[in-house]
């Protein structure tokens, strides 16, 4: 009863889990191959692709909610806990976004991808928390592996917004700002690895499906 990129991913997983099926061409392969991971460690079953969807999915919400304490908490009198609480609240609105969580596609993993890369580059610019920059560093490397798994070129957006959040500071912020490109650039090389199609095809805008248009 799969519909959609969920029934794609979901052949394609199970072909690599026993060969029971003919799988279809997948381009970016990281997201059957996490689900291919979760059977691999609890069996096969439809629930954990679309619990993994669903977790993630709300830890996107719950560091949108942190991302905008990091904008806001030393620009109003609000409540750090008010500012948090606000944040998740107005992701929840997004219905597209809470839809996107019950279903086996990868917008989960990227929808959790993008608010780890935005609570990071939110640090850049707000005056809190300037000290956990490994703790960033670590959340950076781990939300770009696997933005470049599920969705390649979304990767030279992140690029887009290391570079601009750097420019009020860039002469304090470059060493850590080189760090995140040179984060950026290797990923991008393991998911242009991992994909079915060259690695020229993600500067063909044009070409590049609806979302990169």
């Amino acid at each position: 009863n799969i519909k959609g990129d969920g029934r794609v991913y979901y052949k394609w997983a199970l072909n690599k889990y026993d060969g029971r099926v003919k799988p279809q061409n997948v381009i970016y392969p990281g997201y059957p191959m996490i689900i291919l991971a979760w059977w691999k460690l609890f069996g096969v079953n439809v629930i954990w692709p679309q619990a993994m969807n669903l977790m993630c999915t709300l830890m996107g919400i719950v560091l949108t909610g942190m991302t905008t304490r990091r904008l806001l908490a030393h620009r109003v009198t609000t409540s750090p806990q008010a500012l948090v609480f606000s944040g998740m609240v107005l992701t929840c609105l997004l219905t597209y976004f809470l839809i996107m969580g019950t279903m086996i596609i990868k917008e989960g993993t990227v929808i959790l991808s993008i608010s780890m890369i935005s609570y990071v580059l939110a640090s850049m610019v707000s005056k809190e928390e300037r000290h956990n920059q490994v703790r960033n560093m670590l959340l950076m490397i781990v939300a770009c592996i696997l933005l470049a798994m599920v969705r390649t070129t979304y990767l030279y957006f992140v690029a887009m917004g290391v570079i601009i959040t750097a420019l009020p500071h860039w002469r304090r912020d470059w060493p850590i700002r080189s760090s995140m490109l040179a984060i950026i650039v290797l990923s991008l090389i393991l998911g242009a690895m991992l994909s079915t199609h060259h690695f020229d095809r993600h500067v063909e805008v044009a070409g590049g499906g609806w979302n990169m248009q």
